[in-house]
């Protein structure tokens, strides 16, 4: 497992795999099982966007504008209210349209 997936992970340790599993009707196990198959596709399709400068700069820009990382600071917390953290709207910078 690579670092960012465990420190994911660790965030999430304190109460945020358990709400998710709430939220969604499954146990830690598969929360945990799930998110580190995940982490390295986002990586990937991240890395793929790196690619194309156009992309790039559009993630750059969503990371500066909407994104500065405070997130992390209390995962728990957005998961609470997930559309805070405006989830769909970075993974559609990662993912593409």
């Amino acid at each position: 497992m690579d670092s960012l997936t465990q420190e994911l992970l660790k965030a999430l340790s304190e109460g945020g795999l358990s709400q998710i599993g709430d939220q969604i009707g499954v146990d830690e196990a598969t929360i945990t099982s799930t998110l580190s198959a995940a982490a390295p596709m986002l990586l990937s399709a991240l890395a793929k966007n790196a690619a194309h400068p156009e992309r790039v700069d559009a993630l750059h820009q969503a990371l500066g504008n909407d994104h500065d990382g405070t997130i992390l600071n209390d995962v728990a917390g957005f998961l609470g209210d997930p559309q805070a953290a405006n989830g769909s709207g970075i993974l559609g910078h990662v993912l593409g349209d």
